[in-house]
């Protein structure tokens, strides 16, 4: 992305020129480095909001940036441009002198020219505090603050500012909802792209797959026919259901990933609503997937890959909390069966990739379906409803598995009779 520097004003106060749009955000420019005012909104031909919009208030149209989806490449460079977003930034006025203290982070103004200002973010090092006055009944701020320059020209610099060229940076957790949606999509490009390019050459993609009426998965081409159940039998499970995971158990080392499987899920669920839930409620990323499941199936199960131990353990405190139940807008509750650590990632992404695809392309054309989850609370007639849910469903998975089991055995003891009767013959 080449952006050009912009002959700034100062971003903080209202434009008096250019378009006259009002301020929502202030935006760091990739050009000179420096805050501006801006406003954003999402453009696209299909109006899916393939493209961002960045506006710069007191400019001429000419100058805005606009960013594609596919403009970043990489996880590193998103983030870094999610963090270039923040609230607007307040005016120090002489009487609020106080709430500068020291390390405090500050969005100070440089001045290039007299008609060129613009704002850089600070540190407040020291406070040369000194009586105010009054000049016709308005009060003066007469302190001195150094501040140390963390970017822009003075970077790495001390320079004595007054209150007028101090203005108090706002934090809030809650991002612009436009620019959030935008980050999303970019990072759902990213992940996709990630997936196609780690694809061993000993898989074969088949190209241009459609999923059935059914919106089954589509038939992949594998030169090693090993299906994704095979690569979890060669996980090391830890537990089911969903156990606290001893000191003594080998957790393997600092490059495995780490699966929790998620039953009786609703089927109109995407894999992206479990990752932005699970974002948003346990503060964890992940990638997760839906597994297939036949038309006859009332639930479905779901996969939810974490790539370091710290994010698997806040993730299991999150779902195994006994005071709260994750359900679907239905009521129907998530029932953690299996915890996996799995060294083999690439076997799981390749899967992860192959049923993402199927989710896009086939029965759920909006990605965003199946969002309708929540945490319900001890206490409340809905978490008593859960836990009832919960413990039925539990029950019939285990009938489930006990008839997978005799059927096992059943199969078994044909095989053996046939054996038998084969060498009485021979």
């Amino acid at each position: 992305m080449i952006i050009e520097a912009l002959p700034a004003p100062n971003p903080i106060s209202e434009p008096e020129s250019g378009n006259g749009d009002e301020a929502t955000l202030e935006f760091r420019s990739y050009g000179d480095d420096a805050w501006y005012s801006v406003r954003v909104w999402a453009e696209g031909d299909s109006g899916d909001g393939e493209h961002l919009r960045v506006r710069y208030c007191g400019f001429p149209d000419a100058h805005d940036n606009v960013f594609r989806r596919d403009d970043f490449g990489e996880l590193k460079k998103l983030d870094d441009f999610a963090a270039r977003f923040r609230p607007i930034s307040l005016q120090l006025q002489d009487s609020e002198c106080s709430r500068a203290p020291t390390g405090l982070l500050v969005c100070a103004s440089h001045y290039f020219r007299d008609d060129d200002v613009r704002f850089y973010d600070a540190l407040v090092e020291a406070v040369d505090r000194a009586e105010h006055s009054f000049v016709k009944g308005e009060e003066e701020c007469s302190c001195t603050f150094t501040l140390s320059w963390l970017h822009g020209p003075n970077v790495g610099n001390y320079t004595a500012e007054n209150i007028g060229q101090i203005c108090r940076v706002q934090f809030n957790e809650e991002i612009d909802p436009t620019v959030a949606s935008f980050i999303r999509a970019a990072r759902e490009k990213i992940h996709m792209a990630s997936y196609i390019s780690n694809l061993s050459p000993k898989f074969e993609v088949g190209k241009g797959f459609t999923p059935n009426v059914h919106g089954e998965i589509p038939k992949m081409k594998i030169g090693h026919k090993l299906s994704f159940s095979h690569h979890l039998k060669q996980a090391r499970i830890i537990g089911y259901p969903c156990e606290r995971i001893g000191q003594d158990t080998d957790f393997g080392g600092v490059d495995d990933y780490y699966l929790i499987v998620v039953e009786n899920l609703e089927k109109d669920l995407t894999p992206l609503a479990m990752m932005e839930f699970i974002s948003k409620e346990a503060k964890v990323l992940s990638q997760a997937f839906i597994l297939p499941s036949l038309s006859s199936d009332y639930v479905t199960r779901g996969n939810i890959l974490l790539d370091s131990r710290r994010n698997f353990e806040r993730l299991c405190d999150f779902l195994e909390n006994p005071d709260q139940v994750v359900v679907s807008s239905n009521g129907r509750p998530w029932v953690i069966t299996e915890k996996m650590s799995v060294r083999d990632a690439l076997l799981v992404s390749i899967e992860t990739f192959a049923l993402i695809s199927q989710k896009i392309l086939g029965k759920t054309k909006n990605i965003g379906s199946g969002s309708g989850l929540k945490v319900v609370r001890r206490g409340t007639v809905e978490y008593t409803i859960a836990k009832k849910l919960s413990n039925l469903y539990k029950e019939f998975s285990n009938h489930q598995k006990k008839l997978q089991k005799r059927l096992i055995v059943d199969e078994g003891k044909i095989w053996q009779e046939y054996n038998a009767e084969r060498r009485v013959r021979s």
